[in-house]
């Protein structure tokens, strides 16, 4: 089942236009951002791969260094932990840089298999990613400040599997699955790498986001012509999952983003248009619709601002995901 979400996202990612908004030179493909004026946008131009960051809000950008890299496997995603610390990757390379974008180095794992980049997340001093291969799949860190890249004892499942990770200041909570097979879920808190009861079944795909002292996971399966069941589910720091409410069916589930303890955003695709739901207090209400393929970077800064890409146009929030306008680049 994920895999068909995975499959028809990359799809839909790779099929995408331009829509109305985007400068006519450069298409967004990720954002990110470390605070509501600050951030990032990779994507593609007439010279090819380029990454803009702005520091007023997306009042003004300016081309910084952009490393080697051209669309892969993957979309192309940019993620910074900080001011200084990003990654970037187009699902078959990652680099890596610690000076705020002005030089970038190529992460070379000394795997005999050939893999595949895929969640990245950041804790309070770590890069984490999920890295797949034919053979196994593992979560990797990295110190922030500097070092070599190296799988967490423990944290994987043999074979090619997807995965998701949420954080919250410096615990993580990582999910890793192969549909309909296997589950496994494990939490770094004040015992460090403790496996845990999953959030969802063998059968649902999991997105995961923790926020304040919440953590969220959206349990998702039976995938349609343009619908998909959704459950979200909460728990505290360190406690089980429970059932918030049943989320609208509308659309393929993409992403899950909390923007406070109440409130959790859900990305989908489906019926030819991206979708945003939100749930506030598990009451749901569906904000965006939008004609066009899903959105992507699903993310909040803090309680109201957020932002998200669709077709080559980054959206932002200043509401909690009540509204959402497009921010020209």
């Amino acid at each position: 089942m994920k895999v068909v979400v995975a499959a028809l996202a990359a799809m839909l990612a790779i099929g995408a236009t331009g829509s109305a908004g985007a400068a006519p030179k450069f298409q967004v493909s990720s954002t990110s951002w470390t605070a509501k004026s600050r951030g990032w946008a990779l994507g593609t131009d007439d010279k090819g791969t380029a990454l803009l960051r702005t520091v007023d809000g997306g009042a003004s950008w300016r081309r910084t260094t952009t490393p080697d890299i051209a669309p892969g496997t993957d979309r192309l995603r940019v993620f910074f932990a900080n001011e200084m610390a990003g990654v970037i990757t187009n699902g078959e390379r990652l680099f890596v840089t610690r000076t705020g974008g002005v030089t970038w180095r190529e992460v070379l794992l000394p795997t005999p298999q050939r893999v595949s980049f895929g969640a990245i997340a950041a804790d309070s001093t770590s890069f984490l990613v999920v890295v797949s291969s034919p053979a196994v799949t593992q979560l990797y860190r990295s110190p922030l400040s500097g070092g070599s890249w190296s799988p967490v004892p423990g944290v994987s499942v043999t074979g090619a599997a997807d995965g998701d990770i949420a954080m919250l200041g410096w615990r993580s909570y990582v999910v890793l699955a192969k549909v309909h097979e296997e589950r496994r879920y494990w939490v770094n808190g004040r015992l460090g790498w403790q496996e845990a009861k999953p959030p969802c079944d063998v059968d649902s795909a999991t997105k995961l986001s923790a926020v304040e002292n919440a953590v969220f996971a959206l349990c998702s399966w039976n995938p349609g012509q343009g619908f998909m069941f959704k459950e979200l589910r909460q728990a505290t720091v360190d406690g089980e999952f429970a059932t918030v409410s049943r989320g609208p069916d509308q659309g393929i589930t993409i992403d899950l983003a909390a923007a406070s303890q109440s409130t959790a955003v859900v990305s989908a695709v489906g019926i030819g248009a991206g979708w945003l739901h939100r749930s506030v207090k598990g009451e749901w209400t569906t904000p965006f619709v939008q004609e066009g393929g899903p959105l992507f970077d699903l993310a909040f800064t803090d309680p109201d601002h957020g932002f998200a890409v669709q077709d080559g146009v980054i959206y932002r929030t200043s509401d909690g995901g009540a509204g959402w306008s497009p921010l020209p680049i």
